[in-house]
Order: C-alpha cells, then structure tokens, then sequence
C-alpha cells in the first residue's frame, strides 16, 4: 500500500470511529436522545463524561486533515489547486478539533464564551466542507480518472448547504425536538463521502503516484 493510500485510509477509519464514539458516549449520557439532542452535548458541560466525546471530536480532527493528504496526491498526484483541499482540511481542523477544545454549553445555545466560539468553530467548519467539496469536484472534473465522481462529489457539497438551512428551518419550528435527527443526516453527508472517497483510493492503485 502506498503513503498516498495510507493517508486516504484515514477517510475509511474516520467516520466509523466517530460514529462508534458516538453511539459509545451516548450509552454513558443519561436520558441522552439521538433524536432531540446535538451531538456536542456529548461533550458539552452537561455531560457526565465529556472527554469521551471529546477524544471523538479529536480523533475525527487528525483523520479529515490526514485524508486530505492523501487526496491531494490522489488526484493526478498533487498537480492542482490546493483549495479546495483546504476547505475539507478545515472541517477537522475547525468543526472537529476546535469543538474538542470549546465544550457546548447547556443546550448548545452559545451563552457562554466557549459555548460560542463552539458554534462559530463549528459552523465555519461545515460550511467550508461544502465549498470545498465544490470547489474540489471542478478539480476532479478535469482529470480522466475522477470526472465520473466529481458529480457526486459536487452533489455532497450542495446537499451539505441545502441540509444545513434544512437544520436552520426544523429549528424554528416549536416543540419539533429533531435537532439531534436533523445534525446527524446533515453530518452523514459529510462522513459517507470521505468514507467512499477514501475507499476509491485505496482500492485503486492508479490513483495513487507511488
């Protein structure tokens, strides 16, 4: 297996440890619904044991930002723009690693300091993994070997701007209790694409320069 492969590996195992830390942190949350509540308030200051969802947050930081590595070269091995690489880069930078350092305060309301710059790190984050993944499918679109998948590529990003005002809308709806159902098919966008990409990249040495 190449370095290039080793590093879009990190697109495999990235989603699924975060799901899994997910599941494993909301057994230890007591009264914790996946439905009503965000996934931050595993880690937020009303958790029994935040570190565990926080450790996820982190973990999914160091993967995103390593996959993205492995994309860059993946893709006709690194000749191209590198800002569309950026972007996805700062989704585990910003969404996931800073949220491991900011905890959500009660509820996820941003009252406190931490509790906002949470929801700005987090925020800023989701959106530049749209752009990015918009701004990477254009990349994609000129090379034989991704053409096909910059389609889905740019489908993903476009879904992820349209699930994300979908988040806004169900919010403003009183006593609808989906915030937690809402975030997760948003962030599931996110998660089965870098799983597939990293998959396609592994799986095919002629994506890989090595």
């Amino acid at each position: 297996m190449t370095n290039t492969q080793k590093l879009s590996a990190l697109g495999i195992a990235g989603p699924i440890t975060f799901v899994l830390g997910i599941i494993i942190a909301g057994t230890q949350y007591d009264g914790y619904s996946h439905i009503s509540q965000e996934i931050s308030q595993l880690g937020g200051v009303d958790s029994q044991y935040p570190w565990i969802q926080n450790l996820n947050f982190y973990l999914l930081s160091l993967t995103v930002i390593g996959f993205t590595f492995g994309l860059h070269k993946a893709i006709d091995g690194g000749r191209g723009s590198i800002i569309g690489i950026v972007l996805i880069a700062l989704l585990g930078f910003s969404a996931a690693g800073l949220n491991s350092v900011f905890p959500c305060d009660s509820l996820c309301e941003g009252i406190t300091a931490a509790g906002k710059l949470h929801l700005i790190t987090g925020v800023g984050g989701f959106l530049a993994m749209a752009i990015g993944l918009i701004v990477v499918s254009r990349r994609m679109a000129k090379s034989l070997e991704w053409k096909t998948y910059s389609r889905y590529t740019l489908a993903a990003g476009i879904l992820g701007f349209v699930l994300f005002f979908a988040i806004g809308v169900t919010k403003g709806i009183e006593d609808a209790e989906v915030d937690g159902l809402m975030q997760r098919i948003f962030i599931s966008n996110y998660l089965i694409w870098l799983f597939v990409t990293g998959l396609r990249v592994v799986r095919n040495p002629k994506l890989t320069s090595e």
